[in-house]
């Protein structure tokens, strides 16, 4: 079946292809007349047009991405509202989310560190403007090549502030109802209790032990068991993964991954500036081999 919406103007952008889905809003290429940048435009679905609620949420994203002008957050171009359908328009970035480059390569500790810093900068900045992201993953991390900001030549972006929430303002979520994902969640998160940069820091420790070892730290078939672990259990200490990994690294993975909100890094800096004085102590070769779990 067509998709209806591929071909319709919206303000002066016109709807390419499909290209994602997520909880509120499908993703699709778009272009500009006469405009050789590429963009993407986020569309709120359609079943959610009369939904008061998730109209509200949608726009906020809007509002939180205007107020986080960032190098390292995905701005927003332009927002609207056509016959009663939320739109916003956001450059193309001309690479591939994390999850997928993952999928393609291994990291190394030097090769972490290019995503962590920026992430962390990125991160820190939407804390400072009293933002907490709430959904934190490899998939939510988009990452460009680009020779200008880093020196693997990798620009990373984090996206996806649809869950996000500003601190202050009470949540459109009912109160002992967890959102997020269970592979990334804290465990307050889970239990559905205020979230805190903390959370953040909880989630970002996840992705930091995913590139690192090449897996999350709590796996299973099913998500509710993974999200009880996340509650319930110590993640696996990095050498029992992989006897070679680390010992520097070790407890900078295990401290973003307290169980205890107030016994986790205090800040995205405070964690990238702990693993970068770690990174100092590791061999020049060590800091460039892989430590994927076998």
């Amino acid at each position: 079946m067509s998709d209806p919406l591929v071909g319709m103007q919206l303000g002066e952008y016109i709807i390419g292809p499909r290209i994602a889905e997520g909880a509120m809003g499908a993703i699709y290429r778009a272009f500009k007349p006469a405009d050789n940048n590429g963009f993407v435009v986020k569309v709120m679905l359609a079943q959610y047009d009369s939904d008061h609620e998730v109209r509200k949420r949608f726009k906020r994203e809007v509002a939180l991405l205007q107020s986080l002008g960032h190098p390292y957050i995905v701005p927003i171009l332009a927002y609207g509202e056509q016959d009663g359908l939320l739109y916003f328009i956001m450059p193309f970035i001309r690479g591939m989310s994390l999850s997928n480059l993952l999928r393609k390569q291994h990291f190394t500790p030097l090769t972490t560190w290019y995503i962590l810093e920026p992430i962390a900068k990125a991160l820190e900045h939407a804390h400072d403007h009293g933002v907490i992201h709430r959904d934190l993953k490899p998939s939510n991390i988009l990452v460009e090549p680009d020779t200008s900001l880093t020196p693997d030549g990798l620009h990373p972006y984090l996206a996806d502030f649809g869950l996000s929430k500003p601190v202050g303002i009470s949540s459109l979520t009912p109160a002992g109802i967890s959102i997020g994902t269970p592979s990334y969640m804290s465990p307050e998160q889970v239990r559905g209790q205020p979230v805190t940069a903390e959370s953040d820091i909880y989630a970002l420790g996840i992705v930091l032990y995913e590139l690192l070892l090449g897996r999350v730290p709590f796996i299973d078939e099913q998500s509710v068991q993974v999200a009880l672990k996340q509650i319930r259990e110590d993640p696996p200490a990095p050498f029992m993964l992989n006897l070679d990994f680390p010992a520097p690294l070790e407890p900078v993975l295990m401290k973003a991954l307290e169980k205890v909100p107030e016994k986790r890094y205090k800040s995205a800096g405070e964690l990238s500036a702990a693993y970068w004085h770690a990174l100092q102590i590791l061999d020049p070769s060590a800091r460039t081999q892989s430590y994927f779990a076998r």
